[in-house]
């Protein structure tokens, strides 16, 4: 039997499900516990009342941090019931009526960028577009720290991605050449081989970048990189 209950804000530490990675509740249950040193985990669930992910209240120093990420639940009306003996909650009403569409960015999921669990990371990823109910267009605020890369040295062939610099800095790699960005800068990239891209924080701030892009699941290539973690710096112009 559910029941509804007025929540304020929380920020929250939790760990998605995921087919492969996170397909068992107890299991992740038993890993954000560790990870966060927190009891008193609850369960994020859809309309159907299937779990979504597993959640714990955490202070606003937590880091997201491999497969834990991070997010501020908004105040509201939260569906109250639980699942396999877990308290589970699902929004209902937010209490500043605002829409589903209209988002926070501290309410969107915040993560590393990781190709497999245990592998190199990217940086952290905020999903506003996700979060907010895009379906054709990605849309991330990135953070890559220093002495990391955004992502592998790679292209698409078909999905045409932008890139705005927000603040700090470091360098572009666009095929053979390297430029040095700044806030302000914006890199367009179609779609094909004639574009392969990273970018490279070689200073001592983060580098904040607004990353637009389609969702054609289309197949990306990565040829070798010119620049890979414990390198020299590159130079650029």
């Amino acid at each position: 039997m559910r029941r509804m209950a007025e929540r304020p804000p929380r920020r929250i530490a939790f760990i998605e499900r995921h087919p492969r990675w996170w397909p068992d509740v107890e299991a992740a249950a038993e890993e954000l516990v560790r990870a966060t040193g927190r009891d008193g985990t609850f369960l994020l669930v859809d309309g159907e009342g299937e779990w979504e992910a597993v959640c714990v209240e955490v202070g606003d120093d937590q880091p997201a941090a491999r497969w834990i990420e991070t997010r501020t639940l908004p105040a509201g009306e939260w569906a109250v019931s639980t699942v396999d003996g877990r308290p589970a909650e699902r929004l209902r009403e937010r209490a500043d009526g605002r829409p589903a569409w209209l988002a926070r960015a501290e309410e969107a999921p915040t993560g590393e960028g990781e190709y497999e669990p245990g592998g190199e990371t990217f940086g952290l990823s905020t999903r506003l577009g996700e979060h907010a109910g895009l379906r054709r267009i990605g849309v991330n605020v990135d953070v890559v720290r220093p002495g990391e890369r955004s992502t592998k040295f790679h292209w698409h062939h078909e999905e045409e991605e932008c890139f705005l610099v927000l603040s700090g800095g470091g360098i572009l790699m666009v095929g053979d050449e390297a430029f040095r960005v700044g806030p302000g800068d914006f890199f367009a990239k179609r779609e094909g081989p004639e574009r392969p891209h990273q970018f490279v924080n070689d200073t001592d701030q983060d580098l904040r970048i607004l990353t637009i892009g389609e969702h054609r699941g289309d197949q990306a290539e990565y040829p070798a990189a010119p620049w890979q973690p414990g390198d020299p710096p590159p130079a650029a112009r």
